[in-house]
């Protein structure tokens, strides 16, 4: 590929106009990859928001909160067992629903016990929970995060 100096015949225009392409190219790149944290709050605007749409033929559990890091949390939600002992908002989102009718930001979605979920989200993905006490696990939804729930199978 020449670079700019190299490319003599072309106009300073068109070398704009490819800087310029570049540059947009970039920033929309970057949107789409760099999602903020899931929480929600006034840093949520739609349609930037967390969600949840259930396209399988089981409901399935839903949170409007996430608290502390990570992408994942076994066990209870994390809002209770980081310390913070906060009372997450939950919701069940039945076949063919989607979470913006109870949250306008979801933050998670539960994989019961002995379930095992498949879900897409730029790429299809898949959890199982054991069958052992306490190995539910809730999966984090990002801001900026459209979840479509292909499956539920328990």
């Amino acid at each position: 590929m020449k670079t700019l100096r190299a490319s003599r015949g072309v106009g300073i225009g068109c070398r704009m106009a490819m800087v310029t392409a570049l540059i947009a190219g970039g920033l929309a790149m970057q949107t789409l990859v760099a999602a903020e944290p899931a929480h929600a709050g006034p840093e949520c605007r739609q349609p930037f928001c967390g969600k949840v749409d259930n396209h399988a033929k089981k409901r399935i559990l839903i949170s409007r909160d996430w608290c502390g890091g990570g992408e994942r949390k076994v066990g209870n939600h994390p809002c209770y067992s980081n310390g913070r002992n906060q009372d997450p908002h939950y919701a069940w989102v039945q076949p063919g629903q989607g979470s913006s009718r109870y949250f306008k930001d979801t933050d998670a979605f539960l994989v019961d016990v002995g379930c095992r979920v498949t879900w897409y989200s730029g790429g299809i993905r898949s959890v199982q929970a054991s069958h052992r006490p306490q190995s539910e696990i809730w999966i984090r939804v990002h801001n900026n995060e459209r979840i479509w729930i292909a499956d539920v199978r328990c």
